[in-house]
């Protein structure tokens, strides 16, 4: 026998699903989604990791290119390169020197900051890298061996940069050649 509800036919013996029906369902599905949301949980903790690379790599790297940038600029009067000696501030964390416009310079790096200021632009300094866990510079004579001891025989500036970005440490070093003397 069939019974009419709203327009659609449906016999007496269909009446949907029972309680036990509906629980098997849902305990299924809660089976189901325990790996699928481990899978997904996985996946967005990757994608956090990788963001904060990119991060710590990007600062790193603009960090390197400027102070490269920076130190190709010092000023040569004919006699020496304008830096400061080793007796004053030509030391592992400070780099301080007079660029090709006359303006003083000064790389620093004091407790995780290192930080660039220009006489220029006023006594402020700008900041170039946050959570720097090292830097250092090292200065060379012409045959890139021999350790400089003042401005007349300086030719290369090698520096070294160390960083940390949410536990993941990043670090890189460069060798610049001052310009020509002439």
């Amino acid at each position: 026998m069939l019974v009419k509800i709203h327009g659609y036919r449906l016999s007496k013996c269909q009446s949907g699903l029972t309680l036990i029906e509906l629980v098997l369902v849902m305990v299924v599905m809660s089976l189901i989604s325990v790996p699928i949301g481990n899978y997904l949980s996985g996946s967005v903790k990757a994608f956090s990791s990788s963001k904060d690379s990119i991060n710590g790599l990007n600062e790193l790297r603009y960090s390197m290119t400027r102070i490269s940038q920076e130190i190709r600029d010092v000023d040569h009067d004919g006699s020496q390169y304008q830096i400061a000696t080793p007796g004053t501030d030509m030391t592992d964390t400070t780099f301080t020197f007079i660029n090709t416009s006359t303006n003083n310079i000064s790389l620093h790096y004091d407790g995780g900051q290192l930080t660039i200021s220009d006489s220029s632009v006023g006594v402020s300094a700008f900041t170039l890298a946050n959570q720097v866990t090292a830097f250092d510079f090292n200065y060379y004579q012409q045959d890139g061996i021999t350790p400089a001891v003042d401005g007349s025989d300086l030719i290369f500036v090698e520096f070294e940069i160390s960083l940390q970005e949410n536990g993941v440490s990043f670090q890189a070093r460069s060798r610049v050649a001052l310009r020509d003397k002439n």
